[in-house]
């Protein structure tokens, strides 16, 4: 089936999405995925710089090993020879990797730098170039995408010879000393991840086209034309592009108010009114397919123009102003729509058959058209700029838009980087595609989302057993070595799931109109139904569910997703391969009688890596030390968590501009914001990332706190290293955080640290910072920068592994001044604090009976003078009735304060039944009560030890603290989303950050009009 579809015409059109059944065979003919590798820069052998030299820098890099830096004010950057040339002309782009810490000084005017590729083996001759300037470098790492070709003419005349690439340059000019770093120059066919790059791109080449069957190849418009359409589906085409005509002349007016140049807006809005005028039979070409031919080229060449002019405009980088251009577009659409009251319902019934809305006998159209019937007009020749002014009155008054949206975008640069990497995504370009299909509501976005997930979980989730009978992967390694045998079964499993994705690719191609497609299931399920594919049965209900859903669009984008997954797999079972062979060759019956190569594009190789969503991390704060803070949305409809990103930027700094109650809304509250408007909470986390200081500049704001985590760290980690970075001018030894969260500059005297309330001084703290504690936390300290989940070595903090109700109540410190405990990191739990466990299984403690803890009381002896608190030890497993079971308590009298007191807890009762664990499959948590006064803390050097000593925590599996860490579940996920406490108070670990009530109010000031936008476009109360 093919459901018609209008509601996105808009995105359609500039993504060239006409019919999918033409992109498909376009898609049949493009050159194959892959990458060239120009230059992993892991080593500076054979490079060049004026007047200084290139440094490795393994600390500092992107890809590999190292990246090669220079510092100075040096022209020539890095220049570099080949031995061997290269054949690059099948290849579509280049790209690199570059860092510079001072953008603000390269010069900007006359010869301000080029990057050059030439095969002369020298710059100037048989040259290609791109400008530095139009890139529009940001501070950090930048990642550099140049469409091949470029200029193709040299100083000297001489064109290159793209079969023999053998010399690179960059330089640029700068009015004083800066750091430059460059990692990973390689070159590649696989487009852009960002869709709205990849199309400006194809826009450029549509524009140099020199043959008709070039251009029917990347316009799907041309290749419409030219197919045997009837005349049904030319005044369909018509209708769309009406409409679309009409959302951009709108959305002009909108760039012209942020200052985008005019000249270059009315263009592109005149280039596209003529192929309107083409479809809809108002105007004759003189000249016929000659004339169409040059005005689809005049139409590309004019869009991909507007993007180069939104690039200058804002000084962005051209894939931040693709992706600005489609979703002010969208954000227009979506004004439109609100304020105008146009339906999708409407537009979708007018399009597919040219039916307009009505209500009763009367035809409901005073505005344009059915985009906006309740606009009404004075004359049809000004329509667009009548809506535009009336939409426009919705908008917070701001007199220069131009430097209140670059303002906002700047803000970013200041302490959090844009998602650098155009390759991180593939599932972000799958959405977008989706969305891009005409008539795709966010709902069937979302459920075609499901779908591909669903599909994704089955194709990852084979069994061995499955993999080895019922797809024949059978391999087994000869030595017998465990080791081998596990990468050997990793093999087989690789294969078949390989096997998976090929065998559904069968099935969306099978029929050339996209018949329903069964959702593959694991085989012998009930009801099952061969399909003829090997490995796959299908289930009616899903055979159904999936028939309501498929169509030729989504068929087509499902494909391009799968093939992201298969050259995953491959890459991954490439891998597989070389860590057997590479050791066994000689005796692995896979494997050749000598050890293979590794494989070109090696899952794993940091120098050729394959597109992951889990190599970028997107609008994140660079704490240093390879520190990274960021937000990460909470899981909605499709049951996945996201990262902020690009998108989620311009979209936050466009309703700040153009939406007069963004802003207005705290977090928690029920709004109705524009269609890609951030919700309260995304928007107090991207005022976050811009500024997350409290306005004094001695702290972090509690929401910044609270909303900014990374997955390994708890908030307190968080604070201390923001702390170091907001405090630049701070030696790094004597920043301290105050007990309330602030920050602080102590002083340094004699290798001790001294702030108010550490009068006596405290060594210096080795990866923290001081922290001002009290009585209640075992006062001065050191808090360090990877407490929390990062328990990367056995002495690390673990805090947010344990639920609690209140989480100012567990703290993690240092104390580098007490015997007996200096050097081991602490989780301070309050007086009167109750903390959980994750789920723990019998078979994890190497002693089953018996349980075992390392306290010890971190405050002075004199405080805890005539105690008379305890440690209560219990157990619950959460079965239906379930109730806490008291194992143990520990007086306070009997722990110490110069060392960590053994406190075992016997599992078994005086009739030796063990009270927490039923059966080898029961999983038990275990809370531990602080039963003492407020000033009575309890300091946990070890909790859970698996050999029935001090030295092996046990807790889920460590999570490195790196730069671009791969996304992972959050501590939270460790529990269920309501878990009760032994004094019958709960917890919704499903709603609250680390199990700690709501998000707290933003100290931000917003628009000043008290008002905000209701579902029907009428003004209505915030409240």
């Amino acid at each position: 089936m093919l459901t018609k579809k209008c509601f996105r015409w808009a995105l359609a059109v500039v993504a060239g999405i006409l019919l999918a059944a033409t992109q498909i065979a376009h898609a049949q003919g493009a050159p194959p995925v892959g990458d060239l590798l120009l230059d992993a820069a892991d080593s500076n052998t054979g490079w060049a710089s004026s007047g200084t030299t290139v440094w490795m820098d393994s600390s500092f890099k992107k890809e590999g090993n190292a990246s090669l830096k220079v510092t100075g004010t040096g022209v020539d950057r890095f220049v570099k020879a080949f031995s061997t040339s290269f054949d690059v002309s099948k290849m579509r782009y280049f790209t690199f990797w570059y860092f510079i810490d001072r953008p603000d000084l390269l010069q900007t005017t006359g010869d301000a730098g080029t990057i050059e590729l030439t095969s002369a083996g020298k710059f100037d001759s048989e040259e290609m170039s791109w400008p530095v300037s139009s890139l529009h470098l940001q501070r950090g790492w930048n990642y550099v995408v140049l469409d091949l070709p470029g200029s193709n003419t040299s100083a000297d005349g001489t064109a290159i010879d793209l079969t023999r690439v053998n010399f690179f340059r960059i330089y640029h000019r700068q009015s004083a000393a800066v750091t430059t770093r460059i990692d990973r120059l390689a070159f590649t066919n696989r487009d852009p991840r960002s869709f709205a790059l990849s199309q400006y791109f194809q826009q450029k080449r549509i524009a140099v086209t020199t043959t008709a069957a070039q251009l029917k190849q990347l316009d799907s418009l041309y290749a419409f034309i030219h197919s045997p359409s009837t005349n049904a589906q030319w005044e369909q085409q018509c209708r769309r592009l009406t409409i679309d005509l009409t959302l951009r002349e709108i959305n002009g007016e909108t760039l012209k108010s942020m200052k985008v140049n005019s000249t270059v807006v009315d263009n592109a809005i005149k280039a596209q009114r003529i192929i309107k005028q083409y479809m809809c039979s108002e105007i004759t070409l003189a000249n016929g397919d000659t004339d169409l031919q040059a005005d689809l080229r005049a139409r590309a060449a004019t869009d991909a123009q507007l993007t180069r002019s939104i690039a200058s405009t804002f000084k962005v980088t051209f894939e931040a102003s693709a992706e600005m251009k489609d979703r002010l577009l969208q954000f227009d659409l979506s004004r439109i729509m609100s304020i105008c009251g146009g339906t999708s319902s409407a537009i979708d019934a007018y399009v597919s058959n040219g039916t307009l809305p009505s209500q009763g006998s009367n035809v409901l159209a005073p505005g344009a058209n059915v985009l906006a019937p309740n606009c009404k007009i004075s004359s049809p020749d000004t329509a667009s700029s009548q809506i535009a002014s009336y939409i426009s009155g919705l908008s917070p008054q701001v007199s220069d838009r131009k430097t209140a949206f670059q303002s906002c975008m700047n803000a970013f640069e200041s302490q959090g980087s844009e998602c650098d990497n155009p390759y991180a995504s593939p599932d972000d370009d799958y959405l977008t595609r989706l969305r891009a299909i005409p008539g795709m509501f966010e709902q069937q976005v979302q459920k075609e989302n499901d779908y591909k997930n669903t599909l994704l979980a089955f194709i990852e989730d084979v069994p061995l057993d499955v993999a080895r009978n019922d797809y024949g992967f059978e391999t087994h390694s000869t030595t017998g070595t465990t080791q081998l045998e596990t990468l050997h079964q990793q093999y087989d499993v690789l294969s078949a799931e390989s096997q998976r994705v090929k065998n559904i690719e069968k099935i969306v191609q099978q029929d050339s109109a996209i018949q329903p497609l069964p959702l593959a299931l694991p085989p012998g399920g009930t009801g099952a139904q061969n399909t003829g594919v090997p490995g796959l049965q299908l289930d009616e209900q899903e055979m159904q569910t999936l028939s309501d859903a498929m169509d030729r669009e989504t068929a087509y984008i499902l494909l391009l997703r799968l093939v992201d997954e298969q050259t995953k797999i491959q890459n991954e079972l490439m891998n597989t391969y070389y860590q057997i062979c590479s050791t066994a060759h000689n005796i692995d019956v896979l494997c050749f009688s000598s050890p293979p190569a590794a494989p070109p594009n090696m899952a794993g190789d940091p120098t050729n890596p394959s597109p992951d969503v889990g190599t970028a991390r997107c609008a994140n704060m660079d704490l240093g030390g390879n520190l990274h803070a960021w937000f990460e949305t909470p899981a909605g409809a499709s049951g996945l968590s996201r990262q902020l990103n690009e998108g989620d930027r311009i979209n936050h700094c466009t309703c700040e501009l153009f939406d007069r109650g963004y802003g207005q809304s705290l977090p928690g509250n029920i709004v109705m914001p524009y269609g890609n408007c951030p919700t309260p909470e995304e928007r107090t986390a991207e005022k976050c990332l811009e500024n997350p200081l409290n306005g004094t500049a001695d702290g972090v704001r509690s929401e910044c706190r609270f909303l900014m985590q990374p997955i390994s760290s708890d908030h307190d980690a968080l604070n201390a290293g923001i702390c170091k970075k907001m405090l630049p001018n701070c030696d790094k030894n004597a920043v301290y955080t105050k007990s309330d969260g602030t920050c602080g500059c102590g002083t340094l005297t004699n290798q001790r640290v001294f702030t108010p309330k550490c009068s006596t001084g405290l060594p210096f703290c080795v990866d923290g910072v001081v922290a001002e504690g009290d009585a209640n936390v075992g006062g001065c300290g050191c808090q360090p920068y990877f407490s929390g989940a990062g328990n990367c070595s056995d002495n690390n903090g673990g805090k947010d592994f344990f639920l609690t109700s209140v989480v100012s109540n567990l703290v993690v410190r240092d104390y580098p001044d007490r015997p007996g405990y200096q050097f081991d990191h602490i989780m301070v739990a309050k007086g009167g604090t109750r903390f959980v466990t994750p789920a723990i299984q019998q078979k994890q403690l190497s002693n089953g009976s018996q349980l075992t803890l390392r306290a010890v009381l971190p405050g002075t002896a004199s405080a805890y003078a005539g105690a008379t608190g305890q440690i209560k030890v219990s157990c619950i497993t959460l079965d239906a009735g379930a109730t806490y079971q008291t194992l143990n308590t520990t007086p306070l009298s009997s722990l110490s304060t110069t060392g960590g007191t053994v406190v075992n807890v016997s599992l078994v009762d005086a009739h030796g039944n063990n009270r927490c664990f039923k059966t080898g499959k029961t999983t038990a948590y275990f809370e531990i009560f602080v039963n003492s006064t407020a000033n009575q803390p309890v300091g946990f050097i070890d909790i859970l030890s698996d050999n029935g000593n001090i030295f092996a925590p046990i807790k889920p599996a460590c999570t490195p603290l790196l730069r671009n860490n791969p996304a992972g579940p959050r501590p939270l996920n460790q529990w269920p989303a309501i878990f009760p406490f032994s004094d019958g108070s709960v917890i919704n670990t499903a709603n609250a950050f680390e199990g700690v009530g709501t998000i707290p109010a933003p100290v931000t000031t917003g628009p000043t009009f008290p008002v905000c936008i209701g579902p029907d476009g009428s003004f209505i109360s915030c409240n």
